[in-house]
């Protein structure tokens, strides 16, 4: 609403520009940095604490599997969570910095730039631009 109500090639109608470029251009990188973040995960995890866990699963039956609740699964899994996460917690640390530090990153630079202008009462070289 403040971009369109502002003049063309204003300050206002600048910093708008940039800050939309912002959101869409760091919604694509969380995209990619969780599809990254997702396969070092999947490459990595270690399913050997689950084995115990498989093995009460497997004695239920496969009518109890196609048709057991979250709760019910829940709790038969419940006694192997701690291990499996214990054995994956260097993965899992390390996806979710994957996943989330550029984004972090790529946010902070672009609003720190944007306002520092701002403040100055500059206008941006290029609000389209990605970086």
């Amino acid at each position: 609403a403040i971009r369109k109500k502002s003049e063309e090639h204003s300050l206002a109608e600048n910093h708008c520009t940039y800050i939309i470029r912002t959101i869409w251009i760091g919604g694509a990188l969380s995209v990619v940095t969780i599809a990254v973040a997702s396969g070092l995960l999947v490459a990595d995890l270690d399913y050997s604490p689950f084995i115990p866990c498989s093995e009460s699963f497997a004695e239920k039956g496969q009518e109890f599997v196609n048709n057991a609740t979250y709760e019910q699964i829940m709790h038969l899994s419940q006694p192997c969570m701690n291990d499996f996460i214990a054995a994956n917690m260097n993965g899992l640390v390390l996806a979710g910095l994957v996943g989330i530090v550029p984004i972090l990153i790529y946010f902070a630079y672009r609003y720190v730039k944007g306002l520092m202008r701002a403040l100055n009462g500059y206008r941006l070289a290029d609000p389209k631009a990605w970086f």
